[in-house]
């Protein structure tokens, strides 16, 4: 009796169906909401403030201005303040890491 059981229980496991004793609980299901997805009015201003964060960054470590370093960082916070929650550690790992390269290359580096 129970090598039928097991037999029908592979048959529906196989077959991708449900068993009849799994109750489908509807409070668990997260229906898809595409308001919550949609694009602000603004959401161009963090990727704007990114690429000119990056860009003033590598004029600062290319002809080693200080002013630059601080412009760049400044840029940087309003670009991650602006940034959307998913797309935030692109824009911080990205930013943050060519920021961090100026910084050593003006304060730390040997001056030649």
């Amino acid at each position: 009796m129970s090598s039928q059981l097991d037999q029908k229980e592979k048959k529906t496991m196989i077959q991708g169906l449900r068993p009849k004793e799994d109750p489908h609980r509807e409070e668990l299901v997260h229906k898809y909401n595409k308001e919550i997805f949609a694009k602000s009015e603004n959401e161009g201003a963090s990727d704007m403030y990114s690429l000119m964060s990056v860009l003033i960054a590598m004029y600062a470590m290319w002809f080693r201005d200080r002013w630059g370093c601080w412009v760049a960082l400044a840029l940087f916070y309003t670009s991650v303040i602006n940034a959307r929650f998913d797309t935030r550690g692109q824009t911080v790992m990205t930013g943050l890491s060519i920021i961090i390269i100026s910084f050593m290359n003006i304060y730390v580096a040997p001056q030649g």
